[in-house]
Formats: structure tokens, C-alpha cells, sequence
């Protein structure tokens, strides 16, 4: 999926590779998601545990904590989140 985000950071998290790219217009505001351009660790794969991974993407990448109250998880298994920065 790095591909379709030209920001976009890879990163691992418990054997398993997320992108993290920021929001076009929104300061301190990313999505993240498997980084599996057939969509197939969100469609089979990680079910309930994928927001928890994406969550724990974006706060290893950004080195900031992830705000909970404006954690918004999408039905394709990618995650908006802001960071306390």
C-alpha cells in the first residue's frame, strides 16, 4: 500500500510490515495500515488485531503517543489517528 502514499514509511510490527503516511492537510494526523497492496492481511488475516497493530505503527514511526479519542478505523482495515506532537 506504500505505494499509493508517496510519504509513506514502512515499518514492522510483530513480524508483519505497516505503512504510516501522514494526512494530506491535517498536522500531526496519519493513516496507517497493512502494508499488503492485495488487501489481504485486512480482508483475512488480522481481524479484530489489526487496529491495535496500525495504532502501534503510527506511534513507533511518529515516536509520538497516538491521541485515543481521534482514532477512526476504516472498513479496509487502515486506521486515522492524530499524535500528540
Amino acid at each position: 500500500m506504500s505505494d499509493y502514499y508517496p510519504k509513506a514509511v514502512k515499518t514492522d510490527i510483530d513480524g508483519r510490515t505497516f505503512f504510516v503516511s501522514p494526512h494530506p492537510s491535517a498536522a500531526c494526523t496519519y493513516l496507517a495500515g497493512a502494508n499488503d497492496p492485495d488487501m489481504a492481511e485486512a480482508l483475512l488475516g488480522a481481524g479484530a488485531a489489526l487496529p491495535a497493530l496500525n495504532v502501534q505503527a503510527i506511534e513507533k514511526v511518529t515516536g509520538h503517543q497516538v491521541l485515543i479519542a481521534t482514532i477512526n478505523n476504516t472498513q479496509s482495515g487502515a486506521t486515522w489517528a492524530a499524535v500528540d506532537c
